[in-house]
């Protein structure tokens, strides 16, 4: 895979293979804060957290399940 494909933002890179992403192309300068975010991050950012050895669970926030996630 390509977990360390580092590229600048808003560079124009290969897609990724799945979705959502578990490799590939992004930023090697940002890692998303780790902890529960309410603002989703770009794959690119998550991706970099992937490659630190993050876990990333993402949930849909408008599944009308306010408690869907406790922050």
């Amino acid at each position: 895979a390509m977990l360390t494909q580092h590229v600048q933002q808003n560079e124009p890179h290969m897609a990724y293979n799945s979705d959502p992403p578990t490799s590939g192309p992004h930023y090697g300068f940002m890692v998303g804060k780790w902890g529960a975010a309410i603002v989703p991050y770009a794959p690119e950012v998550f991706v970099h957290n992937l490659e630190h050895g993050g876990v990333v669970l993402l949930y849909r926030s408008d599944c009308g399940c306010p408690n869907a996630i406790d922050l």
